[in-house]
């Protein structure tokens, strides 16, 4: 097994962190299990990655989410001045410094009320992956310097993975997640099929995820062209299986730069010599 017992040891990570935090909080109210979950992210990722709740906001002030936002708090600032670690408080993150954005639901019962819960996590979903920001080209090696198109270096494009630097990847997080007699998984694929933009990621309880496959097989952490959301059962390892994927996928976004010289532009605009 890789790394010995490295899932089972995130899993129960996550499930000791949570039941910690949760003498603290009350888990009927899905705000709390928002802070939570930034709780055990902060504990479980490397420090570069900035986390928090709030909205990601665009270069044009369009602006969308509500949950989990990860982020490169080494090299961006927030839009809002709040102290670090202050998950009770909602932060503005510019598009360009946001790796992952998570939908984070304590209960999706799949009966008819779930049904609407999940519809509308993945409305949330699909609002931010379609914010717009400029793409990072694969022949792009830092933001200042590109490879030559038709030079002698050349960058590989892998199968099943998006055709750019910096996707979004996004997912869904439920803590508890019940199949009903007259839902299962073909629902779940049913409600994700419907949405405009689907997310890379869905874990759902301790014992289901959602990830992207190409003829059953996980090629990529992204869900591209090509590929489709398959549903797996893996008793006990829902949450470590997901994160270890979304690591995955965080390690290989490579972000663009903020619009500074639009925003000194706004700036000066109408300032006379």
């Amino acid at each position: 097994m890789a790394y010995g017992d490295y899932l089972k040891t995130i899993s129960t990570k996550f499930e000791n962190l949570i039941a910690e935090i949760s003498t603290g909080y009350n888990f009927d109210y899905g705000e709390e299990f928002e802070i939570a979950l930034c709780k055990v992210f902060r504990v479980l990722l490397p420090s570069k990655f900035g986390i928090c709740r709030g909205f990601v906001v665009t270069a044009d002030g369009k602006q969308a989410g509500d949950d989990i936002i990860i982020f490169d708090h080494e090299r961006f600032p927030t839009l809002r001045l709040l102290e670090n670690h202050e998950f009770a408080q909602k932060q503005k993150i510019p598009a360009e410094a946001v790796y992952c954005y998570i939908e984070a639901k304590h209960s999706i019962p799949l009966d008819a009320a779930g049904s609407a819960v999940l519809e509308k996590a993945l409305s949330q979903v699909s609002t931010v992956k379609l914010l717009e920001r400029d793409r990072i080209s694969l022949n792009q090696i830092t933001p200042t310097v590109k490879i030559q198109e038709g030079g002698l270096l050349k960058v590989p494009q892998k199968p099943w993975w998006p055709t750019y630097k910096n996707p979004l990847f996004t997912g869904i997080i439920a803590r508890r997640f019940e199949f009903s007699s007259k839902a299962n998984a073909t629902t779940v694929l049913d409600l994700i099929k419907k949405a405009q933009a689907k997310p890379d990621l869905l874990i759902l309880g301790k014992d289901y995820v959602g990830i992207p496959t190409h003829e059953h097989t996980i090629d990529s952490p992204f869900l591209v062209e090509g590929t489709d959301i398959e549903i797996a059962n893996v008793p006990d390892s829902a949450f470590a299986l997901g994160v270890s994927l979304m690591c995955l996928a965080l390690d290989e976004i490579q972000l663009g730069g903020i619009q500074w010289h639009r925003l000194i532009k706004d700036a000066l605009q109408g300032v006379k010599e």
